[in-house]
């Protein structure tokens, strides 16, 4: 099984730097459409961006610093977090600081896609996301994080294919991870 990571970066998403119109952003799809859909499939979860990313400097320049997984997009930095408090260090002075969410989704040897949020029970929803954040911290490396880096503490080997959806930046864009 191939797990797909598709990172968003929190500017994009929210438009606070992009100056992206509002018409730009509307899609036309049909609500019939969209109820039949809903009435025969049921509504899906909620996407969630279990995992973020925070990288310092930009463009060629930029570089991963750490590695975490979320329940939340809001949640896990609404009282502070201390990768972002070490981001005051003097070291990190006039970088630019940027957070990417990431969605998780596999693919399995038929190319069907699935997220994780329809993964049941949610315990072993949980199991996949603590493997994966921990995989890709020992891969990965990031400055930052202070667990997994020296052991691979990952439980199951899994291919993870990042695809990095920012307009921003080039960061992880298109690396696989073998984790």
């Amino acid at each position: 099984m191939i797990m797909l990571l598709i990172l968003q970066n929190y500017t994009d998403e929210y438009n606070e730097e992009l100056g992206i119109e509002e018409a730009e952003k509307l899609r036309n799809v049909d609500r019939e459409i969209i109820h039949e859909i809903e009435y025969k499939l049921k509504a899906p979860p909620t996407a969630c961006y279990p995992l973020y990313f925070i990288s310092v400097g930009d463009g060629t320049e930029e570089r991963l610093v750490y590695v975490g997984k979320t329940s939340s997009k809001t949640h896990r930095f609404s009282g502070g977090h201390r990768a972002t408090l070490k981001l005051h260090a003097p070291v990190y002075e006039g970088l630019s600081k940027h957070i990417y969410f990431g969605t998780v989704v596999f693919l399995d040897h038929e190319k069907k896609y699935m997220p994780l949020e329809f993964i049941q029970p949610f315990e072993d929803a949980k199991n996949l996301l603590s493997n994966i954040e921990a995989g890709l911290i020992y891969d990965l490396k990031p400055e930052l994080n202070s667990i997994y880096l020296n052991k691979n503490h990952a439980s199951f080997n899994m291919l993870v294919n990042v695809e990095n959806h920012s307009r921003r930046a080039n960061l992880l864009k298109n690396m696989q991870v073998s984790i």
